[in-house]
C-alpha cells in the first residue's frame, strides 16, 4: 500500500486574549525568578564581601562590608577573646568594641573583669602583653574612682637587635571602688 500523502501541518491561531495571558505567565515566571536571585544575592552578599552589606561572623559579632575590608562594632565576647588571645575570667563584661580588618586589624576594646576573676584576669594579661610601665599614660586616667593603673605596651618600640612585635598594642587596667577591674585594649598590626 501507497504511503499516504503527508498532511500539512495545521497552524493553531490564538486570540488576542489568549496571546496576552501567555505573557503575562511568562513575565510573573520571569519575576519570580529574578526576585528569587535577588533575595540570594541580598542575603548572602555579607558573606561574599559586597561592600555595605552586613554579615554575622563565627563568633557573632555584627558586622559591615567596607570598600577595603570590614567593620564590627556589635562585637561579642568571644569575638574579643580570639582577638586578645588570653584567657578572660568567667564573668567578664564587654562595655564596647570595634574590629575592623583590612590588610591591618585593629581591636579596641573596654571590658570589666569581675572581683573574683580579676586577678586571674590580670596575670594573663601580663602573661601575654607584659609588665606594667611607668611614665605611660592611660585612656583610664580620667575615669574618677580608678586605682592602680596600669598600661602594658609596646607602643615605645622594641629592644636594639630584635625583630619588632607583628603586633602594637596598649592595654590599660585599674580597678573601680567595687573591686571590679576595668581593661581598656587597643591592639593593631604593625
Amino acid at each position: 500500500m501507497p504511503d499516504p500523502a503527508p498532511q500539512p501541518a495545521r497552524t493553531v491561531r490564538r486570540t488576542p486574549r489568549q496571546r496576552r495571558r501567555r505573557n503575562i505567565i511568562a513575565l510573573i515566571v520571569m519575576l519570580a525568578v529574578a526576585g528569587a536571585g535577588l533575595i540570594a544575592v541580598g542575603l548572602n552578599a555579607g558573606r561574599w564581601g559586597v561592600p555595605g552589606f552586613t554579615f554575622t561572623n563565627e563568633q557573632g559579632s555584627h558586622c559591615r562590608n567596607r570598600w577595603l575590608g570590614h567593620e564590627c562594632s556589635t562585637l561579642t565576647l568571644a569575638d574579643v577573646q580570639s582577638h586578645v588571645r588570653a584567657d578572660l575570667p568567667e564573668g567578664t563584661r564587654l562595655l564596647s568594641g570595634t574590629w575592623r580588618q583590612t590588610h591591618d586589624y585593629e581591636l579596641v576594646a573596654r571590658l570589666v573583669y569581675p572581683r573574683a576573676g580579676a586577678r586571674a584576669g590580670w596575670e594573663a594579661l601580663t602573661e601575654k602583653y607584659g609588665a606594667c610601665h611607668e611614665r605611660v599614660p592611660s585612656p583610664l586616667d580620667l575615669e574618677s574612682g580608678l586605682s592602680g593603673l596600669c598600661v602594658m605596651t609596646n607602643l615605645g618600640g622594641f629592644a636594639a637587635g630584635t625583630a619588632p612585635d607583628s603586633e602594637v598594642w596598649r592595654v590599660a587596667t585599674a580597678t573601680q571602688a567595687d573591686g571590679d577591674t576595668v581593661v581598656d585594649l587597643l591592639i593593631r598590626s604593625r
